[in-house]
């Protein structure tokens, strides 16, 4: 760990109280140059920081800075890796590059953001700065490839039970892949796996999870503004990134062992803003139809009823709540 990043740890770990720099360079056996050295290094780097000459450093309340040492240290499970960065193409890429040279996993890759984001279909992702893009690299044992997509689900319910426990925010899920609050997009997944080809199962799983924290800068593009929303309103951001990171990745944890089981499924059903409305149904390769989303079944499919009273599951595709 360089200086720069073990002053950083020492200021998430004591972001509400000035830190004298005679005791971190103390606390991390450098010389106090060394330290305001350090400082002077994160500030360049846009960590928000405060200083005064009789009290020491401490991080700006507003700051939101990745860190992998805080992340690791906080999570408490040894076998995650984390690596962390300041902006990157695509979380999901940097997954499956890992995953295809190897890495038995798991790890965690967060960016504060994307340049080349992608989403469902191989659309663009919108990502910009002051968002949380994370990307969890699984190898999950004996789960067979068309249980695959139950990655997606069980990571919905992980972001939403985030939300409501840490932050006091109800956010609803729309199936398959996107998390709502107030009518508006706030998070989608993408899960991206390799199967083996001999048995059939899931070799690796690359499950990327993308937040829009607050607003980008002068607002969302036109082509995203009746759709795109923002967890925290008018730059009030209540929990910071390190924090968010952390708890999904333990709540996707912990639902891991026994995805097939589908523990998580009566949450994700709780949560699901789509049973009784009207919907269309965008299949793969076929024209859109009309339909009414009915439940979720026990199998994480949609169920819907068409227009002349029959009744179908869907377990890939998309649907959309805009009729026009």
């Amino acid at each position: 760990m360089t200086t720069k990043e073990a002053l950083l740890l020492q200021l998430l770990e004591h972001r509400d109280s000035f830190l004298s720099g005679a005791a971190i360079a103390a606390e991390l056996g450098v010389s106090r140059n060394a330290v305001h050295k350090a400082a002077n290094e994160l500030r360049e780097k846009g960590v928000l920081m405060d200083a005064a000459v009789t009290k020491g450093y401490r991080l700006a309340p507003q700051a939101d800075v990745l860190s992998a040492d805080y992340i690791k240290k906080q999570l408490g499970l040894d076998d995650w890796k984390i690596q962390c960065f300041d902006a990157v193409d695509s979380t999901n890429q940097v997954a499956k590059e890992l995953a295809l040279n190897g890495e038995p996993g798991p790890v965690a890759i967060i960016s504060a953001e994307q340049t080349a984001g992608r989403g469902r279909r191989g659309r663009v992702f919108h990502s910009p700065k002051h968002g949380l893009y994370l990307t969890m690299l699984v190898r999950p044992r004996a789960l067979a490839s068309a249980d695959g997509g139950l990655a997606t689900t069980a990571a919905a319910v992980a972001v939403c039970g985030t939300l409501a426990d840490r932050a006091g925010i109800d956010a609803g899920i729309k199936w398959v892949n996107d998390v709502f609050i107030d009518g508006k997009k706030v998070c989608g997944i993408l899960t991206e796996a390799g199967t083996d080809m001999e048995t059939g199962d899931v070799d690796w799983m690359a499950v990327g999870i993308g937040l829009n924290l607050t607003a980008p800068e002068g607002g969302w593009p036109e082509e995203l503004r009746q759709i795109a929303g923002e967890i925290f309103k008018e730059g009030h951001q209540t929990l910071f990134s390190n924090e968010i990171a952390i708890e999904i990745i333990r709540r996707f944890a912990a639902m891991l062992p026994a995805l097939g089981q589908k523990g998580f499924l009566p949450e994700y059903r709780r949560r699901s803003i789509l049973p009784g409305k009207k919907i269309m149904v965008l299949p793969n390769g076929r024209d859109p139809y009309p339909a009414t989303a009915i439940e979720i079944d026990d199998e994480c499919r949609l169920v819907v009823e068409l227009p002349d009273g029959t009744r179908e599951a869907l377990l890939t595709g998309e649907v959309s709540t805009r009729l026009e």
